[in-house]
């Protein structure tokens, strides 16, 4: 009964890192929209609904069988933007003498929601972990 409390409260916690976390990400994402597509009239909560309920659908998806073309959709475009990204650092790379230290103080939120979104995963590994460890049936299959 003590391992079934701690994996509640796990998960609570982890319920409450994951929304936060995707409420940052979503809305920074919405706003990178709207500062693109600068010349429309459309509001930025609108934005917000209309990404929302692709993305709600989404998440409803309880199959992992029917989850896993997303996933790897989702991976392949994950590695293009890292591609991407790395074509855009090191193209035309400055001296390091001729960058600043620190940005102004509007960048930091934008600094803060990435680095929250690279700790994220760590969330979604501590579930696993947890939930591997009070699996019964994988202590037959791989016991030591």
């Amino acid at each position: 009964m003590k391992h079934w409390l701690c994996l509640i409260q796990s998960k609570d916690c982890a319920l409450w890192t994951d929304v936060s976390f995707c409420n940052s990400l979503f809305f920074f994402f919405c706003l990178q929209v709207v500062d693109h597509y600068a010349d429309s009239d459309i509001d930025l909560r609108l934005y917000m609904v209309m990404l929302a309920l692709p993305l709600v659908l989404l998440n409803m998806i309880r199959n992992l069988k029917w989850l896993a073309p997303f996933s790897m959709i989702a991976n392949l475009l994950m590695a293009a933007g890292v591609g991407i990204t790395f074509y855009y650092i090191f193209i035309d790379l400055p001296s390091i003498h001729d960058r600043p230290q620190f940005t102004s103080l509007h960048q930091l939120p934008l600094f803060f929601g990435t680095a929250i979104f690279a700790l994220e995963g760590i969330g979604v590994v501590r579930e696993l972990v947890i939930l591997l460890a009070l699996c019964s049936c994988l202590s037959v299959v791989c016991s030591s």
